[in-house]
């Protein structure tokens, strides 16, 4: 039997999902099903609407995710006890090895320095379907559910020219000081675009931060087309567009 790891997600304000990977040195493969679930009460619930598929994993990628797997201790590896979770993440981790002995690692809004095996898994789990899984839903899903964890500042570089960021996650009052040092860093007389097609929004308090940034930075904004971004309305004096287009042309005749 070939090892398999299952990972099980049922974050507060988005879809659940199992991603169910079968570690075939020969032929690696992912299988991903996403689902929302009516509950009537916390024990009682059903599938409302469901979405499934399977891609071959690449074999560069595979073996960089089996590596970091191999060095998870699972033997020694002692559940931590529950706890209520309200408005955070809850889900499982599912470890079959080749013997057929199972491990089952219970996810409960783990904080990454108390929960270290957990975050293990967890890194080397978004290295492999950032990776592997490219469509535009996909990578908006992962980015949401990666909110729920510790990964940091929600922001990331993604283009060089013109430099550009994507906002992927909230801002909220636990990256006030990561927030300050990348707005202070951004370069003073180069055009740099926030991609905030998949930003969920801000906390009120960083909204004068950003009217500073505004009038000091060159910062172009992208929005979805049907989006509103009341958080972006409120900072005022910024230019925002819902085409990126219209972005760039705007961007060529500064």
């Amino acid at each position: 039997m070939n090892e398999k790891l299952i990972l099980e997600f049922h974050p507060a304000f988005a879809a659940s999902s199992v991603f169910d990977i079968d570690m075939n040195d020969t032929a690696p493969v992912m299988n991903v099903n996403t689902f929302r679930l009516q509950y009537a009460t916390p024990f009682d619930y059903k599938i409302i609407s469901s979405d499934s598929f399977y891609i071959k994993i690449s074999p560069d990628n595979y073996r960089q995710f089996k590596a970091a797997i191999d060095q998870v201790d699972f033997i020694h590896y002692k559940n931590k006890e529950d706890r209520m979770i309200i408005d955070g993440i809850g889900g499982k981790i599912t470890r079959i090895d080749a013997r057929s002995d199972t491990t089952i690692i219970t996810l409960q809004s783990p904080e990454r320095e108390a929960f270290i095996t957990e975050y293990q898994i967890l890194d080397a789990f978004f290295r492999l379907v950032e990776s592997e899984l490219t469509g535009i839903e996909q990578i908006e899903y992962l980015e949401t559910l990666k909110c729920y964890f510790d990964y940091g500042l929600p922001i990331k570089q993604t283009g060089n020219n013109p430099l550009e960021y994507r906002l992927w996650g909230p801002l909220t009052s636990n990256e006030k000081k990561d927030l300050n040092d990348f707005l202070q860093n951004l370069p003073d007389r180069q055009p740099v675009i926030f991609d905030c097609t998949n930003f969920p929004g801000m906390g009120t308090m960083y909204y004068e931060l950003f009217r500073k940034t505004n009038t000091e930075k060159d910062i172009y904004y992208l929005i979805k087309e049907n989006s509103e971004q009341e958080d972006l309305t409120q900072i005022g004096n910024c230019r925002i567009f819902r085409s990126r287009n219209d972005l760039i042309t705007a961007i060529k005749q500064q």
